[in-house]
Parts: C-alpha cells; structure tokens; sequence
C-alpha cells in the first residue's frame, strides 16, 4: 500500500523531458538542433533498446505475447505542452502484466493482481 500524498518520481520522464526539451539549468536551450520529438524520445526508451539488446520479441510494444512493462501518466507525454513532461504524474505501475504500483494505494486482493483479471475483454 501506498501512503497518502506519495507521488512516485519517475526518473524516465526527466529524461524524456530532457530530450524534448535540452534545457540548462539556467533555463537556456542546449544545441536546439539536437532536440527530438516527445515520439522520438518515447522510442528512445522503449522500443529502440529492446531492440539493441536484442529483446524485441519480448519487450518494447505493447503486443500480445509479450510484457507488459508500461505506466500510465495522468497526461499524455505526446500532447502535453514539453514543458511539462517531467511533471506528469505516475498513476500505475504493470510489470508483467502485474500491478506493482497504484497512486491511489489501494492494495490488490491476494497481492498484485493481474491485468487479465481486471480489464473486462
């Protein structure tokens, strides 16, 4: 369960912002050129090192078949303003198709409960 008022940080949103945005500290933009799109950098984490470590039977896409490793944003990082990309808010967690994660901390009857058991088909 979580505690109330946790918010999960999640390091791969910073990134992506980074990414998207190559800001510095100072709020100066870094080699403008070298910016990429919120698609481009959401690639850059998912689906391109599944494929460099050679895993893209198994991970990258959400594909039947394959893990299920995803979060779901309260927003979504392809439509928001890139500003705001590292703020988005982490609601759930599913590893392997399992809830590891809920930003509501509700706890999971007999555990982490698979997604299968849940989302009406």
């Amino acid at each position: 369960m979580t505690e109330p008022g946790f918010q999960a940080r999640a390091p791969f949103l910073f990134v992506l912002w980074t990414a998207v945005n190559r800001l510095s500290r100072e709020g100066e933009v870094i080699d403008p050129d070298e910016r990429v799109s919120a698609l481009e950098a959401l690639k850059a984490l998912t689906i391109n090192p599944a494929y460099w470590y050679r895993e893209e039977n198994t991970k990258g896409l959400l594909e039947v078949g394959k893990l299920a490793d995803f979060v779901i944003l309260d927003k979504n990082p392809l439509t928001v303003d890139p500003r705001t990309i590292k703020d988005l808010k982490v609601l759930e967690t599913i590893k392997e198709g399992r809830r590891i994660y809920t930003a509501t901390g509700n706890d999971f009857p007999g555990g982490n409960q698979s997604l299968t058991e849940t989302i009406p088909r």
